[in-house]
């Protein structure tokens, strides 16, 4: 009598028995899986998508298999399969995460990730080997609004601002990369409250694919508590605007 040696340890339990290739007798398998099913294996994948959002493969829905020593999808077994976001920038995989396989197929048809990044999806469930995808990318989406990056600080009447940023984001919140057809975005700066009264100089327009920089805006009234607001529109779409901090202009 021997010990038993699988390429997929994990799914055996008690296993003291004779060893074949493909199979170990004398092991009890875990619930709900056939006995000849040793591990996961994706049969579609999620793929690179336009923007964050759900995710899909190529042919539809994200599918895992239940599989043999041989990479054989396991019809009889029905345990319950979780999948798993590896991410490092704070994403979360929403939908329904966790799927009992069907004649050794779970599909997964409503996954998101709203995030843009590189990610995988790792499948496990209990006593079989584990697996994880090729890895895809979501990018950020088109340009819906912009919004302050840097925001815009204390400064003097009549002398230069120190340089500001304004970033084109997604629906989602994540910096836009879909450009439109011309390539940029057209966005204007302006006065927002004013309690001195002020008019706004320098360069106060500014055409860009992703992040603007305005290095030239003077005030030229002193006050406490102005604000500047950013406007813009994609093509002939507007976009949403945003409104700095509160800052101060002195004498």
């Amino acid at each position: 009598m021997t010990i038993a040696v699988s390429r997929f340890p994990s799914r055996l339990v008690g296993c003291i028995g004779v060893a074949t290739s493909f199979a170990v007798t004398g092991c009890r398998s875990p619930a709900d899986a056939d006995p000849g099913a040793v591990g996961l294996q994706f049969r579609a994948s999620p793929t690179e998508s336009f923007s964050p959002g759900f995710l899909s493969s190529a042919g539809g829905p994200i599918v895992v298999a239940v599989v043999d020593e041989r990479g054989q999808v396991v019809t009889k077994a029905t345990p319950a399969i979780a999948l798993t976001i590896g991410q490092t920038n704070g994403a979360s995989l929403g939908g329904t995460t966790t799927v009992a396989a069907v004649e050794g197929l779970a599909t997964f048809s409503d996954l998101s990730v709203f995030k843009s990044g590189t990610y995988t999806l790792t499948a496990s469930s209990t006593g079989l080997q584990s697996t994880t995808s090729p890895s895809f990318v979501l990018p950020g989406g088109p340009c819906e609004h912009v919004a302050f990056s840097v925001q815009p600080t204390d400064s003097k009447a009549g002398a230069r601002m120190a340089s500001f940023s304004v970033q084109c984001l997604d629906h989602y919140g994540n910096a836009a990369s879909l450009h439109s057809p011309s390539g940029a975005w057209e966005i204007t700066v302006a006065i927002g409250a004013n309690p001195g009264g002020a008019t706004l100089s320098g360069t106060m327009t500014s055409r860009f694919p992703n992040t603007g920089m305005f290095s030239d805006i003077i005030v030229d009234k002193a006050g406490v508590g102005y604000t500047l607001v950013v406007t813009g529109n994609r093509d002939v779409l507007p976009l949403t605007p945003d409104t700095s901090g509160a800052f101060t202009i002195a004498p």
